[in-house]
């Protein structure tokens, strides 16, 4: 799944590969050994044209997964988990259960639409609302804090002008043994000007 430019994401077995400009990070799958993953979805939900520059695009990931349930008899239920991918690590945002029937967790049963329409909307604040088809399930996660500012905004901080900078020389007892105010006496490093 590609995230953007630079970022590109991998659902294994074993968890998600995030690929970020050439470097490689696993993270954990958030399932068990007993589930059975049935779909993974990626979605990108983008601040809509009111929100201010800061807030940035968010990358979700959705897992249906079969888990079993423990009551009498075979049960199992479908599973919907929320993971969200910031810069180069996951985070955890919603575990809801869809659906509940009688069964093996190792079904071959596909994830029906009405079971997996889920709609994600952002608001002008970054603040994510995200709810399943019918109004059955809604819920919201939080916005994301401010990314540190890059190196190219610092621009306008950095000033340009003249400066002078002493320097000392000391020697190994915490002597002084030359300074560039005594260059002009005619001293040189690294005589024992005094």
């Amino acid at each position: 799944m590609l995230l953007d430019a630079r970022r590109s994401v991998e659902a294994t077995r074993r968890g998600f590969l995030i690929d970020s400009g050439g470097t490689r990070r696993a993270e954990p799958l958030p399932t068990t050994c007993l589930e059975r993953i049935a779909f993974v979805r990626h979605t990108r939900v983008d601040a809509p044209a009111t929100a201010s520059i800061d807030v940035r695009p968010r990358h979700l990931v959705e897992l249906y997964s079969w888990v079993p349930v423990s009551v009498a008899g075979r049960q199992r239920a479908l599973q919907w988990t929320l993971v969200e991918i910031i810069d180069d690590r996951t985070e955890w945002r919603e575990v809801k259960e869809i659906v509940r029937e009688p069964g093996p967790t190792w079904t071959l049963r596909e994830v029906s639409y009405d079971e997996s329409d889920v709609r994600f909307e952002m608001s002008p604040m970054g603040e994510i609302t995200w709810h399943f088809g019918g109004a059955r399930m809604r819920g919201t996660l939080e916005p994301l804090p401010e990314p540190p500012a890059p190196l190219e905004n610092m621009a306008p901080l950095l000033t340009t002008g003249d400066a002078r900078v002493r320097v000392t020389v000391i020697d190994r007892f915490g002597h002084a043994r030359w300074s560039p105010h005594q260059a002009h006496r005619g001293c040189q490093p690294p005589s024992n000007c005094k």
